[in-house]
């Protein structure tokens, strides 16, 4: 089977669910809102979408972490490179925003591309990701340091109201500034809403304006790789404002940056990816695809939609069992035989745009999709203790030795290549917890639950302040209790997302009305102070189609794998810090090439849960809870007792994931 065939089997757990199937239908358009454009000028208005998203995001800090995430967190900020990426490599912290700039005759290239602009993507990633785990968690060193940074970047705002990496010689003509931008902007905003903080708020507004004027008139714009995604900023700044400014801008940068459109338009010439944007590099690609459906939105042009909805379904096809995209780099680089890698910026990136894209649509595929991400292809390549992750990994891994171009093996930096990948792993967390919960759009009001897991939702419905409580080890266990505490008594609705694995859910929640519309279960009663939701996820063994004719074992959420045992060698250590590169070896007479037997398909292949004492439920990864016992099938027919663990679990840094059915 070649490369081009075994692509069309690429079919992951989600695969079929993100084709958008439109069940919910909550986006709706608002009358009298045509798609006219007409320029900067505009006066602002606050009814600023044409299409109104499906759902609503709650403010960034609304919704915290408890439970096994919140501890997850923690031990990434206190020993992780998460809390001190800048202390391990100088693309952060070389200060690129203040006065670490670029002047004439000096850019800022200490990194392995000699790039001027890259250490601004490092650095404004990195003070995202951090900045946003700090505010979630409280952790007081991680806040302080959040917080004197912020007052350091506003500190050396300049007077006309520039923020970024380019002395006044240098600014306006692209080359990175757009995007080293939105890396740190995002964080920004994150922070204002948290601590609700306007002069932060003002600060990046004024910011963009000074870009906005900076940039007016400018043809040909010399755009870096990821310039376009100045749409992350110009997004929020126009659902706050009502400004037409921030979309017209938008607009522009799609028009004008090369062949973005035409890939949208045309993202799959027969069965291959096309490449014609940016060499189809998968991080690129897939940031793009959130694009289209701000577009479809802000203007009711269904064109923009359409766009958006055939880039994802193209996306299907090249989705893997884990949920990730084939990206190592380029989303149409060969995979090995039987195999295929992806890359940890395209995990994040196809996960944000994944629930961009829900929230606008109200598909619940979307949110499946992004959540089966996360619990599956992140945790898998990353260590539990966020001592280190792989830039890129295979789904099968039987080695960790710079595979890849040097993309594969365990570090806390990647020095090595391109210090992009930790950078972003540490907003993973943050973004998939800051969406777990939104209001549906509707004269009723409504809370929904999106992605699941442990945390407390501080927030208002109805004008009135409601605390909740979603008390759950999910996804490695399938029962959430969620307690709501309302003010005063009020009658509303929550919406409880169906996990498409879930055949059998059960609801219990004593003198509420309960149905199922698509996807979601809509619960309504009077809430008062201390009532509840008990929820019960069916979970089964079940097969999973993979590469060619091999097929990988989902129980619940996450897929099962199973460990290889390996040898680790340490390859780089880091100054002052017990952090460190290092490959992994297959130990000799280890046994992986192991058969599913046929005879037991009918019945989870004949694995079944196995529920471990000893376990920590904060830690649910360094020791598993609940693993699958059963046993496969070796070449000359014989039986091995076997024990399969979760793909993120620290015994399976080498792995088998997919598996032939024996004959």
């Amino acid at each position: 089977m070649n490369r081009r065939d075994s692509i069309k089997l690429m079919i992951a757990a989600t695969g079929g669910l993100l084709l958008p199937a439109g069940e919910v239908a909550l986006a709706q358009l608002t009358p009298n809102r045509e798609p006219k454009s007409k320029g900067s000028k505009s006066s602002p208005r606050s009814a600023v979408y044409a299409v109104q998203p499906a759902f609503t995001q709650l403010k960034f800090g609304e919704i915290k972490p408890t439970g096994w995430i919140l501890a997850q967190m923690h031990r990434d900020l206190q020993t992780g490179f998460a809390g001190r990426l800048d202390e391990l490599c100088n693309e952060a912290s070389s200060d690129i925003f203040a006065s670490g700039r670029n002047i004439p005759g000096k850019p800022n290239r200490g990194n392995a591309a000699s790039d001027a602009w890259w250490n601004g993507e490092t650095e404004g990633n990195w003070r995202c990701g951090h900045t946003m785990l700090a505010c979630l968690t409280q952790e007081p060193a991680a806040m302080a340091k959040a917080q004197a940074y912020v007052k350091h970047i506003l500190a050396s705002q300049d007077a006309d109201g520039y923020i970024g990496i380019f002395s006044p010689e240098l600014r306006y003509n692209g080359k990175g500034e757009l995007w080293t931008q939105t890396c740190l902007f995002r964080g920004l905003l994150a922070y204002a809403e948290a601590a609700g903080d306007v002069d932060v708020y003002n600060a990046v507004k004024r910011a963009v304006d000074r870009i906005l004027e900076g940039y007016s008139g400018k043809k040909n714009i010399q755009f870096a790789q990821h310039d376009a995604m100045y749409t992350d900023i110009l997004e929020p700044l126009y659902a706050k404002t009502g400004d037409k400014k921030y979309l017209d801008f938008g607009l522009q940068i799609y028009r004008e940056r090369a062949n973005l459109r035409q890939f949208h338009q045309t993202p799959l010439v027969g069965k291959a990816f096309q490449n014609c944007y940016e060499g189809g590099h998968g991080a690129t690609v897939t940031e793009s695809m959130r694009m289209p459906f701000w577009f479809w939105a802000a203007t009711g042009n269904e064109e923009y939609l359409k766009l958006g909805m055939g880039i994802v379904s193209a996306m299907n096809g090249f989705t893997l069992p884990s949920g990730a995209l084939v990206s190592e780099e380029s989303v149409d680089a060969p995979p090995q035989p039987g195999n295929a890698g992806y890359e940890y910026c395209t995990i994040f990136e196809r996960q944000f745009s994944l629930i961009n894209a829900g929230q606008k649509r109200g598909d619940a595929a979307y949110f499946q999709a992004a959540e089966h991400l996360w619990f599956n292809a992140a945790q898998g390549s990353r260590e539990p203790d966020g001592s280190a992750i792989l830039y890129c990994s295979y789904e099968n891994r039987l080695s960790i030795h710079d595979e890849m171009g040097m993309r594969q093996r365990f570090s806390p930096t990647h020095q090595q290549v391109a210090v992009c990948c930790n950078p972003n792993s540490t907003r993973v967390a943050p973004y998939f917890i800051s969406n777990a919960w939104m209001q549906p759009r509707g004269p009723e009001p409504a809370l929904a639950v999106t992605l699941y897991g442990p945390c407390e939702v501080k927030t208002q419905v109805a004008g009135v302040p409601v605390l909740i409580d979603e008390k759950t080890s999910y996804p490695y266990s399938g029962d959430v209790e969620i307690t709501l505490r309302p003010d005063k008594p009020l009658h509303f609705c929550l919406w409880l997302r169906n996990p498409e694995w879930s055949k059998e859910t059960k609801i219990t929640c004593p003198g509420a009305s309960i149905r199922r519309v698509g996807s979601f279960w809509q619960v309504r009663k009077m809430w008062k102070e201390g009532d509840s939701i008990a929820i019960h996820f069916d979970q089964l063994v079940r097969e999973v189609p993979a590469l060619g004719d091999e097929f990988a074992l989902q129980y619940g959420p996450l897929l099962y794998v199973l460990p290889v045992k390996g040898e680790v060698k340490t390859v780089r250590t880091y100054a002052k810090s017990e952090l460190k590169d290092y490959f992994v070896t297959k130990s000799e007479n280890v046994e992986t090439n192991l058969a599913l037997p046929a005879t037991e398909r009918s019945a989870g292949f004949g694995f079944a849960p196995k529920t471990v004492t000893d376990a920590n439920p904060d830690y649910p990864l360094d020791n598993p809870g609940v693993v699958l016992a059963g046993r496969m099938l070796r070449k000359d027919g014989s039986t091995a007792s076997v024990t399969l663990v979760p793909m993120g679990a620290k015994n399976a840094q080498l792995r088998r994931v997919t598996f032939q059915i024996a004959k």
